[in-house]
């Protein structure tokens, strides 16, 4: 009977600890562009992601992640996603899968913290972000 008592009680420290590391993990960020057009070139961007307002949720839904929000001003049709998981090795890894185009990369809980205290509204919420950017072609020659 005692050794039931202290797996039940190491089971719920292991709950109480995981639980603790969802506030302390790192926010996952994913770059990427909102637009299929880039300047002088007649292919798209390889980081493009048509339909991102559908696919950013369902790849959050498959990976068992939060989609926290985007970052729409970083540049004409540049966007950045933050996700946040207990297992951000994990989440990483299965939103590469399902989201090949982005750019991948951590932001301590520290920092995240403290963009979303200073900047009001941050992060976007994914609904406010306009569904397409369309930039206008370069001008040739000189003006």
């Amino acid at each position: 009977m005692k050794r039931i008592g202290w797996y039940a009680a190491v089971g719920f420290l292991s709950l109480l600890l995981t639980g603790c590391d969802t506030k302390a993990s790192p926010i996952i960020e994913m770059l990427f562009g909102t637009t299929d057009w880039v300047w002088n070139h007649d292919l798209p961007a390889s980081d493009y992601i048509p339909n991102f307002h559908r696919k950013l949720p369902d790849a959050a839904k498959i990976c068992n992640v939060k989609l926290l929000g985007l970052n729409n001003n970083i540049t004409d049709g540049g966007e950045a996603a933050y996700f946040s998981s207990s297992d951000v090795e994990a989440a990483q890894k299965c939103l590469k899968r399902e989201i090949p185009q982005g750019e991948f990369g951590t932001i301590e809980r520290s920092e995240w913290n403290k963009l979303v205290k200073e900047h009001p509204g941050f992060p976007t919420p994914l609904g406010m972000i306009p569904e397409q950017v369309a930039l206008p072609p370069p001008q040739s020659g000189s003006e």
